[in-house]
């Protein structure tokens, strides 16, 4: 059986790995794509 110090490290493990296929695009697909906009501030400026 393993010890609770294990298990935590291997959930850290875990959320490790998770972290890095996202950030690397494996084995994961984008489901939606938010687009952040922001007002120019030069455009109003005389």
């Amino acid at each position: 059986m393993k010890s609770n110090e294990e298990c935590i490290d291997g959930i850290i493990n875990l959320d490790r790995l998770a972290t890095l296929m996202i950030e690397h695009n494996i084995s994961v697909s984008t489901v939606r794509t938010v687009e952040l906009k922001r007002i120019d501030s030069d455009y109003f400026e005389d």
